[in-house]
């Protein structure tokens, strides 16, 4: 009787090295994005606090 090859082999160093790349990029450019969110964020509550507007209270749950 045949045994039968493993459906998914384990991965060799280069492919975890590869998924760690790609994964470091990938937190890497999500840092950023929150980064770049919160700055945008900063200034406009600059910005409406230089026009004179309030800041909103944060939202409660909405009811419907």
């Amino acid at each position: 009787m045949q045994k039968r090859a493993p459906l998914n082999k384990p991965p060799d160093a280069a492919q975890i090295k590869e998924n760690q790349e790609r994964f470091d990029a990938k937190q890497q450019k999500a840092q950023e994005k929150a980064a770049q969110s919160k700055k945008r964020q900063a200034d406009r509550a600059a910005r409406n606090a230089q026009r004179g507007y309030e800041t909103l209270p944060p939202s409660k749950g909405v009811e419907n």
